[in-house]
Protein backbone atom coordinates (compact mmCIF):
# COMPACT_ATOMS: atom_id res chain seq x y z
CA UNK A 1 0.00 0.00 0.00
CA UNK A 2 3.00 2.82 0.87
CA UNK A 3 4.46 1.42 -2.34
CA UNK A 4 1.34 2.41 -4.34
CA UNK A 5 0.98 5.72 -2.60
CA UNK A 6 4.73 6.46 -3.64
CA UNK A 7 4.11 5.39 -7.19
CA UNK A 8 0.87 7.44 -7.04
CA UNK A 9 2.90 10.64 -5.08
CA UNK A 10 5.24 10.46 -8.09
CA UNK A 11 2.78 10.08 -10.88
CA UNK A 12 1.06 13.10 -9.54
CA UNK A 13 4.54 14.85 -9.07
CA UNK A 14 5.52 14.17 -12.34
CA UNK A 15 1.84 15.22 -14.23
CA UNK A 16 2.55 18.52 -12.26
CA UNK A 17 5.90 19.20 -13.84
CA UNK A 18 4.76 18.64 -16.82
CA UNK A 19 1.57 20.39 -16.66
CA UNK A 20 3.80 23.62 -14.97
CA UNK A 21 6.28 23.14 -17.17
CA UNK A 22 3.75 23.41 -20.29
CA UNK A 23 2.61 26.75 -18.48
CA UNK A 24 5.14 28.25 -18.28
CA UNK A 25 6.47 27.02 -21.94
CA UNK A 26 3.46 28.88 -22.95
CA UNK A 27 3.82 32.06 -21.06
CA UNK A 28 7.22 32.38 -22.49
CA UNK A 29 5.91 32.10 -26.29
CA UNK A 30 3.30 34.90 -25.31
CA UNK A 31 5.71 37.24 -23.93
CA UNK A 32 7.69 36.68 -27.51
CA UNK A 33 4.78 37.19 -29.62
CA UNK A 34 3.69 40.24 -27.86
CA UNK A 35 7.52 41.27 -27.62
CA UNK A 36 7.70 40.64 -31.66
CA UNK A 37 4.42 42.89 -32.18
CA UNK A 38 5.54 45.99 -30.59
CA UNK A 39 8.73 45.52 -31.92
CA UNK A 40 6.81 45.87 -35.68
CA UNK A 41 4.90 48.16 -34.09
CA UNK A 42 7.82 50.70 -33.05
CA UNK A 43 10.03 49.75 -36.28
CA UNK A 44 6.85 50.60 -38.65
CA UNK A 45 6.55 54.07 -36.82
CA UNK A 46 10.10 54.66 -36.70
CA UNK A 47 10.42 54.44 -40.48
CA UNK A 48 8.04 57.14 -41.16
CA UNK A 49 9.32 60.30 -39.90
CA UNK A 50 6.42 62.41 -39.56
CA UNK A 51 4.92 59.92 -37.01
CA UNK A 52 7.26 59.95 -34.65
CA UNK A 53 4.72 61.57 -32.20
CA UNK A 54 2.50 59.08 -32.77
CA UNK A 55 5.03 56.49 -32.70
CA UNK A 56 5.69 57.20 -29.00
CA UNK A 57 2.33 57.83 -27.64
CA UNK A 58 1.68 54.09 -29.81
CA UNK A 59 4.48 52.93 -27.31
CA UNK A 60 3.35 53.76 -24.37
CA UNK A 61 -0.12 52.40 -24.98
CA UNK A 62 0.76 48.89 -26.29
CA UNK A 63 3.25 48.73 -23.24
CA UNK A 64 0.08 49.99 -21.34
CA UNK A 65 -1.40 47.10 -22.44
CA UNK A 66 0.72 45.01 -22.43
CA UNK A 67 1.76 45.44 -18.60
CA UNK A 68 -1.99 45.28 -17.62
CA UNK A 69 -2.14 42.14 -19.20
CA UNK A 70 0.66 40.56 -17.43
CA UNK A 71 -0.59 42.50 -13.97
CA UNK A 72 -4.46 40.52 -14.88
CA UNK A 73 -2.66 37.38 -15.34
CA UNK A 74 -0.41 37.34 -12.08
CA UNK A 75 -3.70 38.03 -10.25
CA UNK A 76 -5.75 34.85 -12.05
CA UNK A 77 -2.59 32.87 -10.90
CA UNK A 78 -2.76 34.55 -7.43
CA UNK A 79 -6.47 33.66 -7.25
CA UNK A 80 -6.00 29.93 -9.30
CA UNK A 81 -3.56 29.25 -6.24
CA UNK A 82 -5.50 30.52 -3.28
CA UNK A 83 -8.24 28.75 -4.08
CA UNK A 84 -6.02 25.52 -4.73
CA UNK A 85 -5.10 25.79 -0.95
CA UNK A 86 -8.56 27.04 0.59
CA UNK A 87 -10.11 23.36 -1.43
CA UNK A 88 -6.84 21.51 0.14
CA UNK A 89 -7.58 22.76 3.21
CA UNK A 90 -11.76 21.80 2.73
CA UNK A 91 -10.61 18.57 1.66
CA UNK A 92 -7.90 18.02 4.84
CA UNK A 93 -10.48 18.79 7.18
CA UNK A 94 -13.34 16.81 5.58
CA UNK A 95 -10.96 13.98 6.19
CA UNK A 96 -10.00 14.49 9.37
CA UNK A 97 -13.93 14.71 10.39
CA UNK A 98 -14.24 11.42 8.41
CA UNK A 99 -11.14 9.47 10.25
CA UNK A 100 -12.61 11.06 13.68
CA UNK A 101 -16.21 9.26 12.89
CA UNK A 102 -14.40 6.01 12.20
CA UNK A 103 -12.22 6.15 15.21
CA UNK A 104 -15.43 6.68 17.46
CA UNK A 105 -17.09 4.33 15.55
CA UNK A 106 -14.31 1.35 16.17
CA UNK A 107 -13.81 2.34 19.51
CA UNK A 108 -17.56 1.90 19.98
CA UNK A 109 -17.87 -1.50 18.44
CA UNK A 110 -14.63 -2.67 20.36
CA UNK A 111 -15.44 -1.45 23.56
CA UNK A 112 -18.62 -3.96 23.74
Amino acid sequence: LEQKCLAAKRAVVCIQASFRSKQIRESFLLHLKCIRIMQRTVRKFLASSNMKRVAATNIQRIWRGYSANVDFMLLVFATIKIQAVARMRSALTSYHKTLDGIIVTQACFRSK
